[in-house]
């Protein structure tokens, strides 16, 4: 329940048996996504150093700007479509040395219905929980 002025969000957390850096090097760069976020993106290209096109697995497109911040672990992404920009946050914690916490804060954006709402939440959770397996299958090799 939001309260009025208040926007609803949604936390997706994932631990992961990775160090912090094997994490960051995935989490931080958008040309990965497509295969640890199918949900939300089928394909991205570099544009330039600071600027991504992606598409959306219903064909849907849109730019990704990364706001990085590594000693913070801040792997925030601004994702503008139809003129709209929605930021995607996350946050890295390096809990041991092998080990990190992976925090992402969902905002529901305006004009959103509960249904495509519970999908976003729901392809978030597998998303990261893909991630997940993927960033400790590569480094337990």
């Amino acid at each position: 329940m939001s309260l009025p002025g208040e926007a609803e969000t949604y936390v997706s957390s994932v631990f992961i048996e990775a160090n912090f850096d094997a994490v960051w090097e995935r989490i931080s760069d958008p040309s990965t996504f497509p295969e640890m976020y199918p949900a939300w993106t089928a394909d991205v290209q570099q544009i330039d150093d600071a600027t991504y096109r992606g598409t959306g697995p219903e064909g849907d497109e849109f730019i990704i700007r990364p706001k990085l911040n590594r000693e913070f672990g801040v792997a925030d992404f601004d994702v503008e479509a139809d003129g709209h920009v929605e930021r995607s946050r996350s946050r890295l914690f390096d809990v041991t040395d092998d080990a990190c916490q992976l925090v992402h804060v969902a905002v529901r954006w305006e004009g959103v219905d509960d249904e495509h709402w519970g999908r976003h939440k729901r392809g978030t959770d597998a998303d990261l929980e893909r991630m997940k397996r993927l960033v400790e299958s590569e480094s337990s090799n």
